[in-house]
C-alpha cells in the first residue's frame, strides 16, 4: 500500500477558492463581472473545486490500493463518502427549513404541502447559490472509479474518452429535452474536468500542456468578449468544457508545490461547510448587510468575513460529529 505526503498546496487552493464562490454570488453588474476579468479567475472556483476532487479521489484510492472498479465499490468508500457529505449538508439544510417555518408558514394546510416540497428540494441541493453541489458531490463518489479506471488505464486516451463522452452528454441533452434544472444537477458536465484532476494526481504537469490553456482563454474571449452565441453550451457557457481549459494546465503545474498557507490551508478544510454556509446565508442574511453596506466591496469584505468565521465553526463542530457517527458505522459494515 503506497504511503503518501499530503499536499498542503490543494487545501490552500480550496480555500482561495471558496473565497471566490462567496464574492461572486454578490450583486456584481455583467459589466462589472466583466470589466474585473470573473471569467477567467472568479468564475473558474467551482471548475477547481472539480479539479481538486479527482486529484484527491485518485490520491485517496492510490494511498488504499484500489485499481479496480471491483476495489474502487466497496461500502466502506461509499458509506464514507455519503456520510461526510450528507451530515453537514443536512444541518444546513434544517437550518433553512426551520428559518422558513417560522418566517413565512403560518396555515397547517400550507405547512403539508411545504413539507413535501422540502423533501423533493431536499434531493435537488436545497436553497441558496450553489445549491446543486450536493447532488453533483454524490455524483461524484458513484461515478468517479470509472472515470478513475479510465484515466489509470489508458492515460490520456482515457481522458479523450471522458472528454468525449462530456461533449455528447452536451449535444445528446437538446434531443433528450433535458431542461435547464436539470441540467444544472448533472455532474457530465463536469466529467472532464474531474479526469483531468485525476490525471494530474498520477502524473506530472507538462509544457505542451499550455495549448489547452491557450485554447480555454481563445473560447472565454470569444463567449463573453464578443457577440457569438454558443448553440450547444447553451447553459453555464464559461465554465462548459471549452473555457476551462484555460484553467487546467495552472492547476496542473499549481498542485506540484506544497506550499502552505496556514490561514488559507484552514479555510480550504473548511470549504464545503463555508459553501453551505454561504448558500444560507445569501437567502437571508446578504439583503440585509447590502441594505448597510451598499457599496459592492465592502460588502464583500463583510460576507466573506461572515461566511468563512460561520464556517469554519460549523466545520469544526460538524467534523467531530461526522467522524464519530462514520467510525461506528463503518465498524459494522
Amino acid at each position: 500500500m503506497e504511503t503518501q505526503k499530503r499536499n498542503h498546496f490543494v487545501d490552500v487552493l480550496k480555500g482561495i477558492c471558496i473565497i471566490f464562490v462567496i464574492f461572486t454570488h454578490a450583486s456584481w453588474t455583467d459589466e462589472q463581472r466583466v470589466k474585473l476579468l470573473f471569467p477567467f479567475w472568479i468564475d473558474m472556483a467551482v471548475p477547481f473545486f472539480m479539479l481538486v476532487s479527482g486529484y484527491v479521489y485518485t490520491k485517496s484510492f492510490q494511498k488504499n490500493g484500489i485499481e479496480t472498479l471491483d476495489s474502487a465499490y466497496n461500502k466502506k468508500y461509499l458509506l464514507k463518502n455519503l456520510i461526510r457529505y450528507t451530515i453537514p449538508y443536512f444541518i444546513a439544510f434544517m437550518i433553512d427549513f426551520c428559518v422558513q417555518v417560522f418566517l413565512y408558514i403560518r396555515n397547517p394546510t400550507v405547512m403539508k404541502r411545504f413539507f413535501v416540497h422540502e423533501i423533493a428540494l431536499f434531493l435537488q441541493g436545497g436553497n441558496g447559490p450553489g445549491s446543486y453541489y450536493y447532488p453533483e458531490m454524490i455524483q461524484i463518489m458513484f461515478l468517479f472509479p470509472i472515470i478513475y479506471v479510465l484515466v489509470r488505464k489508458y492515460n490520456w486516451k482515457g481522458i479523450l474518452v471522458v472528454a468525449l463522452a462530456t461533449f455528447f452528454f452536451e449535444v445528446l441533452k437538446f434531443p433528450y429535452m433535458v431542461n435547464e434544472g436539470q441540467y444544472r444537477l448533472l455532474l457530465f458536465r463536469y466529467f472532464m474536468l474531474i479526469a483531468f484532476g485525476s490525471y494530474y494526481a498520477m502524473n506530472k504537469a507538462n509544457r505542451k500542456h499550455w495549448i489547452l490553456s491557450f485554447v480555454g482563454f481563445c473560447f472565454i474571449i470569444l463567449l463573453k468578449y464578443t457577440n457569438y452565441s454558443p448553440k450547444i453550451f447553451k447553459w453555464w457557457t464559461g465554465t462548459s468544457m471549452f473555457p476551462v481549459l484555460f484553467i487546467i494546465p495552472i492547476f496542473g503545474f499549481l498542485v506540484e508545490k506544497d506550499i502552505n498557507i496556514p490561514p488559507l490551508e484552514k479555510i480550504g478544510k473548511a470549504s464545503y461547510n463555508i459553501f453551505l454556509t454561504q448558500m444560507v446565508y445569501y437567502c437571508y442574511l446578504y439583503w440585509k448587510i447590502k441594505e448597510v453596506l451598499a457599496n459592492v466591496f465592502l460588502n464583500m469584505v463583510a460576507s466573506i468575513t461572515i461566511c468563512v468565521i460561520i464556517g469554519i465553526v460549523f466545520y469544526e463542530i460538524e467534523y467531530r460529529i461526522t467522524k464519530t457517527i462514520t467510525s461506528k458505522i463503518i465498524e459494522k459494515a
